[in-house]
Protein backbone atom coordinates (compact mmCIF):
# COMPACT_ATOMS: atom_id res chain seq x y z
CA UNK A 1 0.00 0.00 0.00
CA UNK A 2 1.23 3.40 -0.67
CA UNK A 3 0.66 6.60 1.42
CA UNK A 4 1.18 9.60 -0.16
CA UNK A 5 2.40 12.27 2.55
CA UNK A 6 2.74 15.96 1.58
CA UNK A 7 4.62 18.63 3.84
CA UNK A 8 4.15 21.10 1.75
CA UNK A 9 2.99 22.13 -1.77
CA UNK A 10 5.53 21.61 -3.69
CA UNK A 11 7.17 18.37 -1.65
CA UNK A 12 5.52 14.91 -1.40
CA UNK A 13 6.79 11.89 0.30
CA UNK A 14 5.70 8.75 -0.60
CA UNK A 15 5.69 6.27 2.42
CA UNK A 16 5.33 2.34 1.94
CA UNK A 17 3.36 0.68 4.55
CA UNK A 18 2.75 -3.41 4.64
CA UNK A 19 -1.23 -4.22 5.59
CA UNK A 20 -1.69 -6.63 7.96
CA UNK A 21 -5.10 -8.69 8.14
CA UNK A 22 -6.77 -10.12 10.54
CA UNK A 23 -6.69 -9.80 14.71
CA UNK A 24 -3.28 -7.87 14.97
CA UNK A 25 -2.03 -8.29 19.21
CA UNK A 26 1.11 -6.74 20.00
CA UNK A 27 4.22 -9.09 20.75
CA UNK A 28 4.78 -9.84 24.19
CA UNK A 29 8.48 -9.99 24.76
CA UNK A 30 9.21 -13.01 26.87
CA UNK A 31 12.61 -12.32 27.12
CA UNK A 32 13.93 -10.51 30.25
CA UNK A 33 14.55 -6.86 30.73
CA UNK A 34 18.11 -6.90 31.52
CA UNK A 35 18.66 -3.20 33.66
CA UNK A 36 22.40 -2.04 33.26
CA UNK A 37 24.62 -3.19 35.99
CA UNK A 38 25.67 -0.62 39.14
CA UNK A 39 29.41 0.11 38.36
CA UNK A 40 29.96 0.87 41.75
CA UNK A 41 27.94 -2.63 43.71
CA UNK A 42 27.76 -6.01 42.99
CA UNK A 43 23.93 -6.03 45.27
CA UNK A 44 21.39 -5.63 41.85
CA UNK A 45 23.32 -8.65 40.45
CA UNK A 46 21.89 -10.65 43.88
CA UNK A 47 18.27 -9.00 43.09
CA UNK A 48 18.05 -10.12 39.71
CA UNK A 49 19.29 -13.82 39.88
CA UNK A 50 16.60 -14.27 42.93
CA UNK A 51 13.87 -12.21 40.58
CA UNK A 52 14.89 -15.15 37.48
CA UNK A 53 14.86 -17.76 40.20
CA UNK A 54 11.30 -17.11 41.60
CA UNK A 55 10.15 -16.86 37.52
CA UNK A 56 11.61 -19.92 36.68
CA UNK A 57 10.22 -21.68 39.65
CA UNK A 58 6.69 -20.22 39.19
CA UNK A 59 7.17 -21.42 35.51
CA UNK A 60 7.94 -25.23 36.82
CA UNK A 61 5.11 -24.95 38.99
CA UNK A 62 2.22 -24.44 36.67
CA UNK A 63 4.18 -26.84 34.31
CA UNK A 64 3.64 -29.86 37.01
CA UNK A 65 0.25 -28.59 37.91
CA UNK A 66 -0.52 -28.76 34.55
CA UNK A 67 0.90 -32.51 34.30
CA UNK A 68 -0.85 -33.01 37.26
CA UNK A 69 -4.04 -31.83 36.00
CA UNK A 70 -3.89 -33.46 32.87
CA UNK A 71 -3.16 -36.79 34.20
CA UNK A 72 -6.16 -36.63 36.87
CA UNK A 73 -8.44 -36.08 33.27
CA UNK A 74 -7.17 -38.74 31.94
CA UNK A 75 -7.88 -41.51 34.96
CA UNK A 76 -10.94 -40.16 35.43
CA UNK A 77 -11.93 -40.38 31.61
CA UNK A 78 -10.12 -44.23 31.81
CA UNK A 79 -13.00 -45.42 34.87
CA UNK A 80 -15.63 -43.60 32.54
CA UNK A 81 -15.24 -45.83 29.13
CA UNK A 82 -12.33 -48.04 29.22
CA UNK A 83 -11.70 -48.11 25.53
CA UNK A 84 -11.51 -44.38 25.63
CA UNK A 85 -7.96 -44.55 23.63
CA UNK A 86 -8.36 -46.84 21.54
CA UNK A 87 -9.10 -44.87 18.45
CA UNK A 88 -7.98 -48.14 15.74
CA UNK A 89 -10.23 -50.03 17.08
CA UNK A 90 -13.49 -48.24 17.16
CA UNK A 91 -12.37 -46.58 13.51
CA UNK A 92 -12.09 -50.22 12.20
CA UNK A 93 -15.66 -51.39 13.91
CA UNK A 94 -17.34 -48.12 12.17
CA UNK A 95 -15.28 -49.17 8.68
CA UNK A 96 -16.86 -52.01 8.74
CA UNK A 97 -20.17 -51.53 10.10
CA UNK A 98 -20.31 -49.14 6.98
CA UNK A 99 -19.38 -51.40 4.71
CA UNK A 100 -21.87 -54.39 6.29
CA UNK A 101 -24.51 -51.37 5.40
CA UNK A 102 -23.39 -50.99 2.07
CA UNK A 103 -23.23 -54.71 0.76
CA UNK A 104 -26.72 -54.86 2.39
CA UNK A 105 -27.95 -51.84 -0.19
CA UNK A 106 -26.49 -53.46 -3.01
CA UNK A 107 -28.06 -56.98 -2.26
CA UNK A 108 -31.56 -55.70 -2.09
CA UNK A 109 -30.75 -53.61 -4.76
CA UNK A 110 -33.59 -53.24 -7.70
CA UNK A 111 -34.14 -51.64 -10.59
CA UNK A 112 -35.50 -48.20 -10.31
CA UNK A 113 -38.12 -48.00 -12.97
CA UNK A 114 -38.47 -51.31 -14.63
CA UNK A 115 -41.89 -51.08 -13.10
CA UNK A 116 -43.25 -48.55 -14.65
CA UNK A 117 -41.41 -49.87 -18.14
CA UNK A 118 -43.35 -52.79 -18.10
CA UNK A 119 -46.41 -51.26 -17.07
CA UNK A 120 -46.23 -48.53 -19.33
CA UNK A 121 -45.54 -51.60 -22.32
CA UNK A 122 -48.10 -53.60 -21.11
CA UNK A 123 -50.62 -50.78 -21.56
CA UNK A 124 -49.59 -49.64 -24.99
CA UNK A 125 -49.82 -53.27 -25.95
CA UNK A 126 -53.43 -53.35 -24.98
CA UNK A 127 -54.03 -50.28 -27.11
CA UNK A 128 -52.44 -51.92 -30.42
CA UNK A 129 -54.73 -55.02 -29.36
CA UNK A 130 -57.87 -52.72 -29.11
CA UNK A 131 -56.83 -50.68 -32.15
CA UNK A 132 -55.90 -54.01 -34.49
CA UNK A 133 -59.43 -55.66 -32.78
CA UNK A 134 -61.42 -52.54 -34.09
CA UNK A 135 -59.74 -52.69 -37.38
CA UNK A 136 -61.18 -55.97 -37.85
CA UNK A 137 -64.15 -55.46 -36.49
CA UNK A 138 -64.54 -52.80 -39.37
CA UNK A 139 -63.25 -55.00 -42.35
CA UNK A 140 -66.27 -57.47 -41.25
CA UNK A 141 -68.60 -55.34 -40.96
CA UNK A 142 -67.67 -53.92 -44.78
CA UNK A 143 -67.28 -57.23 -45.42
CA UNK A 144 -70.24 -58.68 -43.61
CA UNK A 145 -72.33 -58.65 -46.66
CA UNK A 146 -70.36 -60.75 -48.70
CA UNK A 147 -70.06 -63.55 -46.24
CA UNK A 148 -73.48 -63.50 -44.20
CA UNK A 149 -74.38 -66.56 -45.44
CA UNK A 150 -72.00 -68.39 -43.69
CA UNK A 151 -71.16 -69.24 -40.09
CA UNK A 152 -68.90 -67.70 -38.00
CA UNK A 153 -66.86 -69.52 -35.56
CA UNK A 154 -65.98 -68.21 -32.12
CA UNK A 155 -63.46 -69.62 -29.85
CA UNK A 156 -64.55 -69.63 -25.61
CA UNK A 157 -60.65 -67.72 -25.28
CA UNK A 158 -61.05 -65.55 -28.38
CA UNK A 159 -64.88 -64.61 -26.73
CA UNK A 160 -62.87 -63.91 -22.99
CA UNK A 161 -60.11 -61.62 -24.59
CA UNK A 162 -63.27 -59.74 -25.87
CA UNK A 163 -64.42 -59.73 -22.63
CA UNK A 164 -61.56 -58.63 -20.92
CA UNK A 165 -60.91 -55.91 -23.41
CA UNK A 166 -64.35 -54.64 -22.97
CA UNK A 167 -64.05 -54.39 -19.62
CA UNK A 168 -60.58 -52.94 -19.51
CA UNK A 169 -61.97 -50.27 -22.10
CA UNK A 170 -65.31 -49.39 -19.42
CA UNK A 171 -62.79 -49.33 -16.35
CA UNK A 172 -60.53 -47.13 -18.63
CA UNK A 173 -63.82 -44.27 -19.32
CA UNK A 174 -64.56 -44.27 -15.85
CA UNK A 175 -61.04 -43.42 -14.66
CA UNK A 176 -61.23 -40.71 -17.30
CA UNK A 177 -64.35 -39.20 -16.40
CA UNK A 178 -63.08 -39.47 -12.71
CA UNK A 179 -59.81 -37.44 -13.21
CA UNK A 180 -62.38 -34.54 -15.70
CA UNK A 181 -64.43 -34.08 -12.41
CA UNK A 182 -61.26 -34.00 -9.89
CA UNK A 183 -59.30 -31.71 -12.37
CA UNK A 184 -58.39 -28.48 -10.64
CA UNK A 185 -58.47 -26.40 -14.09
CA UNK A 186 -61.79 -27.06 -14.26
CA UNK A 187 -63.61 -26.33 -11.11
CA UNK A 188 -65.07 -23.18 -10.55
CA UNK A 189 -64.58 -21.47 -7.10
Amino acid sequence: MYYLRVKQKWMSEVVFVNPRYGLILPKKNDKPVVSATSVFGDDSDDEHDKATIEKTMRKESMRNLKKIQTQLTLRKAMEEDPSVFEYDEVYDDLKKNKEEKKQEVTKDRKPRYIEQLLKSAELRKREVDRRTQRKIQKERETEGEAFGDKEAYVTSAYKRKMQEMQEEEEREMRREQMDQMMDVTNRKT
